[in-house]
């Protein structure tokens, strides 16, 4: 009789545990101040479009400058991509 009451209230605790809401709403007493305002053009952007006005247009280097550039980027790895190879010797693709 007393394992049987025992198990009755745990089974008890668990259906009540179970049914609370997972979720509670709560009321505020005043507004949330911490909202970011939104920004038209952010730091890193205007960065970026100043850098690349900085660089202009690509010109093409002398032949010979660019295969020296070329070369001495492939003394050091074998393999690269065809944008790595456009940043390293800053020429048009």
């Amino acid at each position: 009789l007393f394992i049987n009451s025992l198990y009755l209230l745990l089974c008890r605790l668990q259906i009540e545990e179970s049914s609370k809401p997972v979720r509670l709403s709560q009321q505020l007493e005043k507004a949330v101040t911490t909202n970011y305002k939104p920004v038209a053009n952010h730091q890193y952007n205007i960065e970026y479009e100043k850098r690349k006005k900085e660089d202009g247009k690509r010109a093409r280097a002398d032949k010979q400058q660019v295969l020296d550039m070329l070369f001495s980027a492939f003394e050091k790895h074998q393999y690269y991509n065809i944008k790595d190879l456009v940043d390293i010797t800053k020429q048009p693709v």
